[in-house]
């Protein structure tokens, strides 16, 4: 299973993509910033983000009948 994670910056830059193993269904929603949100899925996010290969548009070859797509990003 992979997950599409799009990563929303509030507007402050465009939407980037990234595309990991494993199911991250736990994280859809996740701001970092956002008041309530639990350090360790935070941290999780941020790993994604500053380790996984990103994209400028939705990476639509990597989708098969297992991927999940999921929203996370930072509060500005």
């Amino acid at each position: 299973m992979k997950t599409i994670v799009i990563h929303d910056s509030c507007g402050e830059r465009p939407l980037k993509f990234f595309i990991v193993d494993g199911d991250k269904t736990h994280l859809h929603g996740v701001y970092v910033g956002q008041a309530g949100i639990a350090e360790e899925a935070e941290a999780e996010v941020i790993e994604i983000i500053e380790s996984a290969e990103s994209f400028d548009s939705f990476p639509i070859i990597a989708v098969d009948s297992d991927t999940v797509v999921i929203t996370v990003g930072f509060i500005p």
